[in-house]
């Protein structure tokens, strides 16, 4: 037996939707940019989008090409879904910071079992795989298929606790983890047991409706544009971590999200992202962001992306580009143009340092991203 993402969304059906709600702010934000302007021009992107959408850029100068800094709306909470699990993965190498990480994460085995299954889990397919996985492995399924069950293998290995003390000693204070995807499932289903709750009790109750929003105080998937560009800017440039063969690694594991191929990133660059998103009656949202690192300039381009908007209905939406395979670096300094949309139908700390990091120039945008949408309603993870 299995949950599909359209048996979640199919459980929440009779959930009931909220009055349409039009985001025009950006609108009146791109009207105090010079007009023209490259700032004017990604506002005006957003322009039309409805609901609650967040754009970040910050651009630092570097040689002869200027700096870009454009924002709107980027300390807003809003539910970013599985782009979360960049912090899981970030405080995971930072437990296994050493000249020897690699050995460490190949060499560790996980359970893989009832513990941690959880829905929309295609590559570990619960529950018909049960064993020993590597955390290497685990955190491989993570980021580049965003599976769930092998998100909550990390969780439950590195302990949310820990990965919601790292993200407070980072000053993110927007970012908000679940215990487990399955907690956040089950909560949203309205199990009174959610924090224990199986994965034959979740996929008991998939045909329910939703009884909370997934953007909620209790088990959410949250942040802020504000959030992942301050996370970003110093995670890419191995700010948490003390050795440059974990920053490698943690690079290494990022360089396979699976947003990066639904994102207009430029050819000849190298990518680093995870996306998040889900679609729900009544509620749409996505986050696609990211890193691209030129190393001929030593230039590091973050375009973390953020939207949420509210509607009653879905819409198909549309993908504004995409890329081939990554190629060698060039010297190419170019921001990462992309919009986005989603709709909503309800409402112990540690000091880190890097001494071994290169020093690079970075520059970072927070903007949303479209993502290719099925005629047929669907929750994503």
């Amino acid at each position: 037996m299995t949950v599909s993402r359209r048996g979640l969304v199919l459980g929440g059906l009779a959930a009931g939707a909220v009055p349409l709600l039009v985001g025009s702010g950006a609108a009146e934000a791109a009207q105090s940019v010079p007009q023209g302007s490259p700032g004017d021009q990604i506002l005006k992107i957003f322009a039309g989008l409805p609901g609650t959408v967040a754009i970040k850029i910050d651009a630092p100068a570097a040689g002869k090409s200027p700096g870009l800094q454009v924002s709107y709306n980027a300390a807003q909470q809003l539910f970013v879904g599985s782009a979360i699990k960049t912090f899981v993965l970030c405080e995971a190498f930072r437990e296994a910071d050493s000249s020897s990480v690699l050995t460490t994460i190949t060499t560790q085995q996980l359970s893989l079992d009832a513990s941690v299954w959880s829905v929309d889990s295609a590559t570990f397919n619960p529950p018909n795989m049960i064993g020993m996985v590597s955390e290497r492995t685990a955190m491989e399924a993570m980021i580049m298929h965003s599976d769930n069950t092998g998100t909550d293998m990390m969780l439950k290995f590195t302990g949310p606790g820990n990965v919601r003390s790292f993200i407070a000693s980072a000053g993110l204070t927007t970012t908000m983890i679940p215990d487990s995807t399955r907690a956040f499932f089950a909560y949203l289903l309205g199990l009174p047991n959610y924090k224990t709750a199986t994965y034959l009790d979740v996929v008991a109750a998939s045909s329910r409706p939703f009884v909370h929003p997934p953007l909620n105080p209790v088990q959410t998937l949250a942040s802020s544009a504000d959030d992942f560009v301050s996370y970003y800017s110093r995670a890419l440039l191995g700010k948490f971590f003390q050795h440059q063969e974990t920053v490698k690694q943690f690079l290494e594991i990022l360089s396979i999200g699976d947003v990066i191929w639904l994102i207009p990133v430029p050819l000849g660059v190298s990518a680093f992202a995870k996306g998040g998103s889900i679609y729900i009656p009544g509620f749409h949202a996505v986050c696609a962001r990211g890193a691209v690192l030129q190393q001929p300039l030593g230039l590091l381009l973050l375009h973390p992306q953020l939207a949420s908007s509210r509607r009653d209905r879905p819409e198909n939406g549309r993908r504004l580009g995409s890329r081939g395979p990554p190629g060698t670096a060039n010297r190419h300094r170019r921001a990462v143009l992309t919009s986005a949309r989603s709709s909503a139908s309800t409402p112990s700390s540690r000091k880190y340092s890097n001494a071994d990091a290169r020093p690079l120039a970075c520059e970072t945008a927070d903007t949303a991203n479209y993502l290719p949408r099925s005629p047929d309603p669907r929750a994503r993870r």
